[in-house]
Formats: structure tokens, C-alpha cells, sequence
């Protein structure tokens, strides 16, 4: 979720989720209050949790119970959320892992949160054409 939710900020300037930062974590970002929208779902029957065995023990997986409504999400949404699927699906879980250990992960503790629209802007070098156009229209930048 955390793919999609920086992809569709720098898109559109807002998340899928509604989220505006997640938890940082050792194996990565971790939307706020997911234990309790967990529970919440279990106790209306709309998902079921199980455990599946893998070569380094069970993982926790949530199957649904009742099809979200598409009606929830823009178009936009539903395409960005489906490009995030199809980004992460050929990934193992560590490699999905490490991929969100950017710049703002590296930089904070287990617990701080990770703002989105940080996560989404995208680092590069200042070239000089770029000097040139914020000095030719600073007036519109400080007004």
C-alpha cells in the first residue's frame, strides 16, 4: 500500500488510502491504526485471517470474505493501485521489503512516521537549466 499511496501522491497529490504518513518499521512502512481496521474487518466477517507455511515460517495472510466496492475508488485509484499489484506480485517478501527502505526510512527511527508526500518527491541533481528558471521566476515562488 505504501507503493501506491506515494505513486498516486505524486500523480494526483493525494493518497489512495487517505493516509498521510505510515509507521516506520524494521521491514518497512506500516499504515497507521492497520491492527485495528484488522480487527474491525474480522469482527464484521468481511475477511478471515490464516496462517500459510513458508520456508522461514507461517505468514499471517487476510482473505476477504466480501469483494470491496470498486465504487470506492476513482479510476485513477483503481489504476494505480493496480500497477502497484503488478510491480510487487514477481517480488519476494524481503525484496518488496528493502524497496521501501528509501531515503525516508533510512533517516528515522522504528515508530516515526514516514510522511507521504516526503516519500514522493523524487531526488535528483539540480542541473543548471534549473538554477536558471528558479532565479528567471523566483517573483512567482515568494508571492
Amino acid at each position: 500500500m505504501w507503493y501506491a499511496d506515494v505513486l498516486h501522491y505524486r500523480r494526483h497529490g493525494h493518497s489512495v488510502s487517505g493516509q498521510k504518513s505510515y509507521v516506520r518499521m524494521d521491514n518497512g512502512p506500516v499504515p497507521n491504526d492497520i491492527y485495528q481496521a484488522l480487527e474491525s474487518l474480522m469482527k464484521s466477517k468481511k475477511i478471515v485471517e490464516r496462517r500459510t507455511p513458508t520456508p522461514v515460517g507461517d505468514r499471517k495472510e487476510f482473505l476477504h470474505l466480501e469483494r470491496a466496492e470498486a465504487s470506492w475508488f476513482s479510476p485513477e485509484e483503481v489504476e494505480t493501485l493496480h500497477e502497484s499489484i503488478d510491480a510487487i506480485v514477481p517480488l519476494s517478501a524481503k525484496e518488496a521489503s528493502e524497496r521501501t527502505h528509501g531515503p525516508i526510512w533510512e533517516e528515522l527511527a522504528n515508530g516515526e512516521q514516514m510522511p507521504i508526500r516526503a516519500a514522493a518527491v523524487i531526488p535528483s541533481d539540480v542541473l543548471p537549466g534549473d538554477l536558471a528558471f528558479a532565479l528567471e521566476h523566483k517573483a512567482a515562488f515568494t508571492e
